[in-house]
Formats: structure tokens, sequence, C-alpha cells
């Protein structure tokens, strides 16, 4: 199930990147969340470095999240690059 949850991420992902200007997603990776104490995966992260040069509202933002199936997203600059990243967790079973 995480697999596919994974995949379909990645699909969406793609899917928005070809409806935005060649550009505004930069890259993106999906790098494992784990529990820092027991080091068990716990869900992963979609992010995405965003080009600088526009204005990302809420509500694109939100709308991304929604269409992947994301927890929630945070916003950060590292090393002056805009980047997204859009939480999942692992539903316990």
């Amino acid at each position: 199930m995480a697999k596919d949850k994974k995949e379909e991420a990645v699909r969406v992902v793609k899917d928005i990147m070809a409806e935005v200007n060649d550009g505004v997603i930069r890259d993106f990776r999906i790098p494992a969340l784990c529990n820092a104490k027991t080091g068990k995966e716990t869900g992963f992260a979609v992010v995405l470095t965003l080009s600088a040069k526009y204005e990302y509202q809420n509500k694109v933002l939100d709308n991304w999240k929604d269409r992947m199936g994301a927890d929630d997203y945070i916003i950060q600059v590292l090393r002056n690059q805009l980047i997204v990243r859009f939480i999942f967790h692992y539903k316990e079973e």
C-alpha cells in the first residue's frame, strides 16, 4: 500500500509539472519519514524545489496537497532555494 501511495504521488507531481510553466517545479524527491527513536519508517515526503520567481498562494499549495493525498505541507527556504515538503503519514493497520 505504501508503494501505491508513493507511485500515485509521483504521478500527480508529473501531472502538475505538465500543467505549470517550465521551471516552476525545478526538482522533486521522495525521502522516507522515520521515527528518530525507533528508526521505523512512518511515512514519506514529496519534496518540491520551486522557482522563487513565482508567488505560490495557499489555494495552489492546498490544491496540490489534496491532489497528492498528502496530510500536510511545510514551506522552507534552504540554501536560497524554495522548498515545499508534502507530508504523508502511514496509517496504523
